[in-house]
Formats: structure tokens, C-alpha cells, sequence
């Protein structure tokens, strides 16, 4: 059974470089952490030696974003910067009543994900 969705994970390449966008632009709050590796991580991540640091971000309502930071292997590629929605990598993700972001604005954070401003 289908019970929703409770937040996207995200990659970032620098934990304290995401919070300072997402709760200083956004208003987001850290909502909580933790650091996984072993078998399961691996097999999450399709990798061995994985370990990722994880931080929770919710805003007042709604399902949140989850930081998934890489902290082995470091080998991973950013996001190129010439992606546009028609790329199958490319998502957007959608911010409702985003503190001081108005309607319709695409804001990308710096790591490329795109992020829409939308009103209630």
C-alpha cells in the first residue's frame, strides 16, 4: 500500500555548504542525522567501501529532503552544468510558501539541483 512520500534524498559534495543554502535561503531545519556504511549501505549505493554522512531537513509541513553526503569514496562526478529538465537525470524539486522566494522563481543550489518556488 501506497502511503506517500516522505522525502527525497539528495547527493551533496559538502554537508555545511548545503545547510547554510537550505536553512539560511530556505528556512529549513535540521530535523536530524546519522552516518551509514556496511553491507546495507553498499547495497543501497551499488558500491563497496560506501559511507555516507546523512542530515534531515523538513520545513514547518511536508515531506522533507535528506542530504546524502559521500564520505567514501569520494571518487563521484557533479552535476554538469549545461542539465536541463529534459535530461533524465535532471530533476526539480518543488518548494511550496518557500520563506522569501517568490512564485515561479527556479533557484538552483550549489550543488545544480533545481529547486521551484511555488505559493499555496
Amino acid at each position: 500500500m501506497f502511503l506517500g512520500i516522505g522525502h527525497t534524498a539528495i547527493a551533496v559534495r559538502d554537508t555545511e555548504t548545503s545547510l547554510a543554502f537550505y536553512r539560511g535561503r530556505l528556512g529549513l531545519r535540521v530535523a536530524g542525522g546519522s552516518e551509514n556504511w556496511g553491507a546495507e549501505q553498499e547495497r543501497l549505493s551499488a558500491g563497496p567501501g560506501v559511507h555516507v554522512r546523512i542530515t534531515s531537513m523538513r520545513a514547518p509541513a511536508g515531506p522533507g529532503i535528506e542530504f546524502l553526503d559521500r564520505l567514501m569514496p569520494t571518487d563521484g562526478r557533479p552535476m554538469p552544468g549545461n542539465t536541463t529538465a529534459e535530461y533524465l537525470w535532471s530533476e526539480v524539486i518543488v518548494m511550496r510558501e518557500a520563506a522569501g522566494s517568490p512564485a515561479g522563481l527556479t533557484v538552483r543550489d550549489r550543488d545544480g539541483h533545481a529547486l521551484l518556488m511555488e505559493s499555496r
